[in-house]
């Protein structure tokens, strides 16, 4: 139980440290209880070079921020 605990924990301190490099969340990324919701919801993904992940004038269902 423990591991997984520390794997939890670890999966959702990177996302926020990510998240808080961003400067479009404006103040809201130095507040960890505010970021619960975004973190809880994210997904870390790795994508491979030049791989299309939106196409210009289709709906939106999504936030990207890309690293």
């Amino acid at each position: 139980m423990q591991v997984i605990q520390d794997y939890l924990l670890e999966e959702y301190m990177s996302k926020y440290r990510f998240l808080k490099e961003l400067k479009c969340l404006g103040e809201l990324r130095h507040d960890f209880t505010r970021l619960m919701p975004i973190i809880a919801r994210s997904k870390l993904q790795r994508v491979p070079k030049n791989h299309l992940m939106i196409r210009q004038g289709e709906p939106m269902q999504n936030i990207y921020f890309i690293k």
